[in-house]
């Protein structure tokens, strides 16, 4: 395991080690040196073999499914031996997973990870069975009378409570053993296949980043490419969502959303308060959707590729003036979270290079402890600049994390956003803070396509997934059919803002959370908003913020979500708390659609 000594103070704005275009390329040496070095091959040996002594551990003291047993002593001697155990093949096996994943992001062409990529995944798969075997086990004891014998189980108090939640809704061994046997032929081979052809297809490249004939050009060439795709995808689209289906209904939920917020640690009425502020505040982002049109020289509405296009006055931001107003802004907050751009670049944690093999979305993830890379492309936009300070957001959770347990991190996606939405608000509050006249309209209409593509466009993924699940329940649903329900769920949301003909049809096809898992993209506008609530919550008080957003990150994998904000003084599932959360989006369409019409 490496250990990373803690962020040093904040200085000059950070340069870090460059490519050839000067922007940095990450280095994974500090993991491994490379895929073919001893120190890789005897990590991986050493997970292969600790994962056939805790399987032997795990049949020989009967952790699995069965009746209630009381915490013997002998019992919870094992429970102290086995839960650090576990923890430590998890983190073990972590590590090899993202540094071959890392490999990949960073160089899809890379065929001997690729290949040693399936293969380690194929010898390791029954881990994961071998952690519902120990959830099952743990729930078979009485849960508080775990946590107060035991210091591991209290230390990991969360997760003896989800385990005990989640035994209610698990299948018999015999048939979670066979469903992990089945997965890699089924959902994870259609998820693969729909990988290897979105890969092909490439990104969809934003109006900001060409002409606005090309942007055209490029989007009709985009969708005919999807298209081209259409069967196979659907196929894919249709077994996975229908497993999912089966899955949970035979795990006894009444519908994979109710499965997946449970999971997420909130209550199903919180997303319903979220989207319910979020539909509310649509009227006014078609204004300032229409106002941006007339800017753009649109009689019509606005194209819905040229929603990311930069208006007149943008500017050009350098790398190095990224860096240094990132930090800036982050040292509104702590003396640690300014220091962490300069830290990252340090350590060459950043992947900010374009290449062709490169994957284009941007990213962060942690290897092993105190080891977290960030991979964007970065091209010197304000787009480009709350990237960065969302990536860094999410290797700042994981520095609050340092030291936590595998099963302490095993944290939901909606918390995992919140550090990312907060740093993007700090930066937010920056960039118009720093704007000259002229520059001002363009970085709010930075800030708002930002929104736009967090909030507007999750809702739309939401709205679009919940269409699927319910026809998928009566039967497959035909290429057309998904076309049209995504264009459907678009229209709703943009209304007469943007002009029909020019929507996207194949977006489900695109957006690569429809395939990955259930209900995988509202957590993207909670973040957004929780992280937002979070910074205008505590405005002018810095102590406060700290504490709030601090503490939040490091009881995060400790403490059901709901419950940990409700400590806090946060509702979720209060309409007011979200509408709040809005504010500052509807005060920066005020801002921009007034400017706008004084600039006409």
């Amino acid at each position: 395991m490496v250990t990373q000594p803690a962020p040093a103070a904040a200085g000059p704005a950070p340069t870090g080690y460059a490519g050839s275009d000067e922007l940095p390329r990450w280095s994974l040496s500090a993991v491994f040196p490379n895929l073919h070095a001893p120190q890789y091959t005897q990590a991986r040996a050493l997970v292969l073999r600790d994962l056939q002594v805790l399987g032997d551990d795990y049949r020989h003291h009967g952790i699995t499914h069965g009746p209630h047993q009381e915490a013997t002593e002998s019992l919870l001697a094992v429970f102290d031996t086995i839960l650090p155990q576990t923890n430590h093949l998890l983190d073990a096996h972590r590590t090899i997973t993202m540094y071959l994943s890392a490999l990949l992001w960073a160089d899809a062409d890379d065929a001997d990870a690729r290949t040693e990529q399936t293969s380690f995944r194929s010898l390791t798969r029954t881990l994961f069975v071998l952690v519902d075997d120990l959830r099952s086990w743990v729930a078979r004891f009485d849960t508080e009378q775990l946590i107060a014998s035991s210091n591991v189980a209290a230390t990991h108090c969360h997760f003896v409570r989800r385990a005990a939640a989640a035994a209610e809704h698990r299948m018999p061994t015999a048939a979670e053993a066979l469903y992990q046997g089945l997965r890699e032929h089924s959902s994870t081979a259609w998820l693969r296949l729909y990988q290897e052809l979105a890969a092909d297809i490439g990104p969809y490249l934003l109006a900001g980043d060409t002409s606005r004939l090309d942007a055209a050009t490029r989007h009709r060439d985009n969708v005919d490419r999807w298209q081209a795709a259409g069967p196979s995808l659907t196929a894919a689209l249709n077994a996975i969502k229908g497993e999912e289906l089966l899955l949970s209904r035979l795990r006894g939920w009444k519908t994979p959303l109710e499965e997946r917020v449970d999971a997420e640690g909130v209550e199903s009425d919180t997303v319903t308060a979220m989207f319910d502020a979020v539909r509310a505040v649509l009227p006014d982002m078609r204004t300032y959707l229409k106002a941006k049109a007339q800017k753009l020289g649109h009689n019509s509405p606005l194209p819905w590729w040229e929603i990311p296009a930069a208006v007149p006055g943008t500017g050009a931001v350098s790398w190095p003036g990224a860096l240094q107003l990132v930090q800036d802004a982050f040292q509104s907050h702590s003396a640690e979270l300014a220091a962490l751009p300069r830290h990252a670049l340090n350590r060459h944690w950043i992947d900010a290079q374009s290449r062709p093999t490169k994957r284009s979305r941007a990213l962060c993830v942690l290897v092993t402890d105190g080891e977290p890379r960030i991979l964007l492309t970065y091209d010197d936009s304000y787009r480009g600049v709350l990237s960065l300070a969302h990536e860094l957001g999410h290797a700042y959770h994981y520095i609050q994390l340092e030291g936590a347990t595998w099963l302490q991190r095993d944290i939901p996606l909606a918390v995992s956003e919140t550090a990312s939405g907060f740093c993007e608000a700090l930066v937010a509050e920056q960039l118009l803070r720093t704007a000259s006249e002229t520059e001002r309209l363009a970085r709010l209409d930075a800030l708002l396509v930002r929104q736009c593509q967090n909030i507007v466009d999750t809702l739309v993924s939401f709205t679009f997934e919940g269409r699927v699940f319910t026809q998928r329940a009566a039967g497959p649903l035909s290429e057309q059919r998904l076309c049209d329900l995504m264009v459907k769920s678009q229209r709703e949301a943009y209304g007469d803002s943007v002009a029909a003909h020019s929507l996207h049809p194949y977006w489900w096809a695109a957006r690569a959370d429809t395939f990955a898992s259930p209900y995988s993209s509202w957590q993207y506008c909670f973040g957004t908003l929780l992280g937002t609530a979070l910074h205008t919550a505590t405005s002018g008080d810095q102590d406060m913020r700290r504490h709030l957003l601090d503490e939040t990150l490091r009881r995060s994998g400790t403490e059901r979500l709901s419950h940990l904000m409700h400590s806090v003084g946060i509702d979720l599932a209060d309409p007011a708390f979200w509408e709040g959360s809005l504010k500052p989006m509807r005060q920066h369409i005020t801002e921009f659609v007034t400017a706008s019409g004084d600039a006409a």
